[in-house]
C-alpha cells in the first residue's frame, strides 16, 4: 500500500464523487488559473479570510462564525493546509505569521520556520507544530483540540484533489526522478492523482489525532517526536531528538516604519522579505512620493525603488542596517523622476521565480475577526513537497533544510496599522520566491495610499528591479513598458511574480465602520470569503 492511502472513486462511486467535485467547484468559484476573473465571494463583512487552497478557507469560515478568535481561525487552517496543499505545507515545515491582536493593541512576528539540524543533512528540524501550538497559546480562544477536528476528519475521510494542489502535483510528479511521490500520489491505476480524484491520508489522521489528544509537544519530545526522528533518518536525514526538542520559536516585536498616522509592521532578519517590503514602503510614501507622481511615472517609480530596496537590503552587511524614513531618503536621494539610475551592481543572476503558486513550496494566507485581531502568515516547506517523500507511518512530508539564500527567505507578511487608536486597515502576504516583497507592496501602496479598490490591486500586472541584474521584469499584458524603456530600463517579460493574500479595511477593522474586503490573488486558485458584521 502506498505511504499516503489513496483512495480514488471505483466506478459504484464515480457519480458521488463527481457531484462532490461540481460541489467544491462551484463554492470554490474554481474558474481557469489565472484568467483574472472577478473577485470570487468577495463580501463586505468585518471578518473573513483568504488563502491559496479552498478548503483551509472554509474551514476558517466555520471556525470564525463559531466564535473563534483569528488566531483560532490561523491555527485551523494550518492544519488543514498541512493535509490539503503538501506541496507547501506540512507538519513538517515551519512559517513566520505577523499577529495583531485587537483587545490589547500588541503587534508581533512569530518566527517557526524549518531549521538545519545540529548535524546537517538534508531534512530540516520542523517547527510547525509548535509554532501553531504558541500561537494558540497566546492567543487562542477555542480548545486546541477543536481546532484540529476539520484537519483530521478530511485526512481520514478524503477529499476531492483541489485545483490548487493538481497543479502542484503534475509538475513534481513529471520530475521525481526517484519516484518516491509518483508512488504515493497515484490512483489505483498508476497514474498521478488530478484535480477532483479523491484522496485520503490514513497515517496523517493518526498523526494529527495524537496532536488533538496530547498537545503539540508530542511531536518534539514524545512518542511521535521518536516516530519523526527514525523516519527523516529513513530518509537519509541526520535530525536528532534532541534537535526536536530544543526547538523553540521566536516571538519578536515587528520591524516598524512609519509614514504619518500609518505604520507598517513586519517580521525582521532573517526573513528578507518584510524589510525589502518595508525599506520599499518607506521610499514611496517619504515625501508623499507615491501619491504626487503622476501616473505616467508610478511604473519608473516602482522599479527605481524595487532595484534600491532589494540591492540595499541583501547586501553583505544588511544585517546592519536599519529599515527607516531615513534610510529610505538616503536611497532615494539620486532618483531621477525622468531617468533610470545609475547600474547599482555589475554582476547578477537571474531571479528566482515560481512559475504558479506553490511552486516555491510556500504558501500564505491572511484572516481576521471582529475584534480587530488579524493575522498574516507565509507557511514553507523549503521546496515544493520538502524532500519529495512522505513517511509512510506519520503521513508527514519533511521540509527541505535550505540554505538562507533560498525563496524562502523572501517570505513577505507585513500589517498596516492606522493610530489612535491602532487598528488595521490593510494586512497580506506573499509568495512565489523573490518576487514576493515587491508584489505585496505594489498591491498594498495601490489600495493605502491610492485607494484604488483592493481586488482591483491584486490584478494589476506587476513589475520587479532586484538590483542585478540591471533589468526590470513585467508580468505578461504589462501595459507600460515604452515608458519604462523610455526612461532607461532594460526590459524583459516575465510570467507571475508573487502571489498575494490580503484584505482591506478602509474605515478599520473591528471598528464597526465601512467594510472589509478580502481577496485570494487571481493568479493562483485560491479563495476568499468575508463575513457580515455581527
Amino acid at each position: 500500500m502506498n505511504c499516503i492511502e489513496t483512495r480514488v472513486a471505483t466506478k459504484f462511486r464515480q457519480r458521488a464523487i463527481v457531484a462532490a467535485v461540481a460541489l467544491f467547484s462551484l463554492v470554490a468559484g474554481c474558474g481557469p488559473v489565472g484568467t483574472g476573473a472577478k473577485s470570487r465571494l468577495a463580501g463586505d463583512g468585518h471578518a473573513g479570510v483568504a488563502a491559496d487552497d479552498p478548503y483551509a478557507t472554509m474551514v476558517a469560515r466555520d471556525i470564525l462564525t463559531g466564535k473563534g478568535t483569528a488566531t483560532d481561525a490561523a491555527v485551523a487552517i494550518g492544519f488543514v493546509l498541512a493535509v490539503t496543499y503538501p506541496a507547501a505545507a506540512s507538519l513538517g515545515g515551519g512559517g513566520i505569521c505577523a499577529v495583531f491582536d485587537g483587545p490589547t493593541g500588541n503587534t508581533e512576528t512569530i518566527d517557526f520556520l524549518p531549521r538545519r539540524p545540529s548535524g546537517g543533512g538534508s531534512v530540516a528540524v520542523p517547527g510547525y507544530v509548535r509554532g501553531l501550538s504558541s500561537l494558540h497559546a497566546r492567543y487562542g480562544r477555542m480548545p486546541w483540540a477543536t481546532l484540529l477536528d476539520a484537519a483530521e476528519e478530511i485526512a481520514r475521510t478524503g477529499r476531492p484533489i483541489s485545483r490548487a494542489l493538481a497543479r502542484n502535483l503534475a509538475a513534481v510528479v513529471a520530475t521525481d526522478a526517484g519516484g518516491g511521490l509518483r508512488r504515493s500520489l497515484a490512483g489505483l491505476d498508476g497514474k498521478p492523482l488530478a484535480e477532483g480524484d479523491g484522496w485520503s491520508q490514513v497515517e496523517l489522521a493518526s498523526t494529527i489525532a495524537v496532536l488533538k489528544a496530547r498537545g503539540g509537544g508530542d511531536l518534539y519530545n514524545g512518542f511521535l517526536a521518536r516516530q519523526y526522528v527514525d523516519a527523516a533518518q529513513r530518509a537519509g536525514g541526520a535530525l536528532t531528538a534532541s534537535d526536536m526538542r530544543d526547538y523553540v520559536v521566536v516571538w519578536r516585536e515587528a520591524a516598524r516604519v512609519k509614514a504619518g498616522a500609518l505604520t507598517l509592521a513586519t517580521a525582521q532578519l532573517p526573513m528578507n522579505g518584510g524589510l525589502i517590503g518595508a525599506q520599499m514602503w518607506a521610499m514611496l510614501l517619504e515625501g508623499d512620493r507615491y501619491t504626487k507622481a503622476p501616473d505616467e511615472e508610478i511604473p519608473h517609480l516602482l522599479a527605481e525603488t524595487s532595484l534600491r530596496a532589494y540591492d540595499d537590503l541583501l547586501a553583505a552587511d544588511a544585517g546592519t542596517r536599519q529599515i527607516s524614513t531615513f534610510r529610505a531618503h538616503t536611497l532615494m536621494q539620486t532618483y531621477d523622476s525622468n531617468a533610470h539610475g545609475a547600474r547599482h551592481s555589475a554582476a547578477g543572476s537571474t531571479p528566482v521565480l515560481a512559475p504558479y503558486a506553490g511552486a516555491d513550496g510556500a504558501t500564505s494566507f491572511v484572516v481576521a475577526d471582529n475584534d480587530g485581531s488579524a493575522v498574516a502568515c507565509a507557511l514553507t516547506l523549503g521546496r515544493s513537497f520538502g524532500i519529495g517523500w512522505i513517511d509512510p507511518v506519520t503521513g508527514i512530508i519533511p521540509a527541505a533544510a535550505v540554505d538562507v539564500e533560498a525563496p524562502a527567505t523572501y517570505l513577505a507578511p507585513i500589517l498596516v496599522i492606522r493610530g489612535g487608536p491602532d487598528q488595521v486597515i490593510f494586512a497580506g502576504a506573499a509568495t512565489g520566491g523573490v518576487g514576493a516583497p515587491a508584489a505585496l507592496v505594489q498591491t498594498g501602496i495601490a489600495v493605502v495610499a491610492a485607494n484604488r479598490p483592493l481586488a482591483e490591486a491584486l490584478q494589476a500586472p506587476r513589475l520587479l528591479h532586484t538590483g542585478s541584474p540591471d533589468r526590470v521584469l513585467v508580468e505578461r499584458g504589462f501595459g507600460a513598458a515604452a515608458t519604462l524603456a523610455r526612461r532607461g530600463h532594460a526590459v524583459g517579460e516575465s510570467g507571475p511574480l508573487g502571489y498575494v493574500n490580503a484584505f482591506s479595511c478602509p474605515q478599520g477593522l473591528g471598528r464597526g465602520q465601512g467594510a472589509c474586503f478580502y481577496v485570494s490573488d487571481f493568479r493562483g486558485s485560491g479563495l476568499q470569503l468575508a463575513l457580515p458584521r455581527k
